[in-house]
């Protein structure tokens, strides 16, 4: 453990100049270590703290996102399983009471792609995409960059954008 914290610090705190170190770093939401901690907030480097549910929806996000905050400082991470679109529809109607704070909120697998391409309805202050080669987070639901923003205009959606979609089987 000692030297994966050493090379975590190394990786993401390397300069004193903030801007040529990371601007965030993701822990899980049960790695706590108040020295890392205290590094990343020295260094201007914003935590990420995750929560990952591979084979259920996360219920109840509001809440479990506010638990995550522990110091007030990071940026909670939901990313869940689906198993229907209503849980899908579940996720938009309680992310859209997340006005005043960041927090990452994602569908992962096919279910999800929606909760990707549609960050800013999901009050997500960022989403998640993978390289076209990266074939083992085909099975989350990551899609490129290039196919998030050429296909799907991701950067012009905005909260205002209005949705219109078929779905059904």
């Amino acid at each position: 453990v000692a030297k994966r914290k050493l090379d975590i610090l190394h990786f993401a705190f390397a300069e004193q100049d903030s801007r040529k170190n990371f601007a965030y770093i993701d822990f899980e939401e049960d790695y706590h270590v108040p020295s890392l901690q205290d590094a990343a907030l020295a260094f201007g480097t914003r935590i990420i703290r995750s929560a990952h549910s591979m084979n259920e929806p996360i219920y109840n996000i509001k809440e479990r996102l506010n638990k995550m905050r522990t110091t007030g400082f990071e940026i909670p991470k939901i990313a869940c399983m689906p198993k229907t679109l209503s849980d899908v529809t579940r996720m938009f109607k309680e992310c859209s009471e997340l006005n005043d704070t960041d927090q990452i909120v994602c569908a992962m697998g096919r279910l999800g792609l929606s909760t990707r391409i549609l960050a800013s309805h999901m009050n997500s202050f960022l989403t998640f995409t993978s390289p076209t080669e990266a074939e083992t987070t085909k099975n989350l639901g990551h899609i490129s960059p290039s196919t998030l923003v050429e296909t799907f205009g991701f950067r012009s959606i905005d909260s205002d954008t209005d949705i219109y979609g078929i779905t059904g089987y």
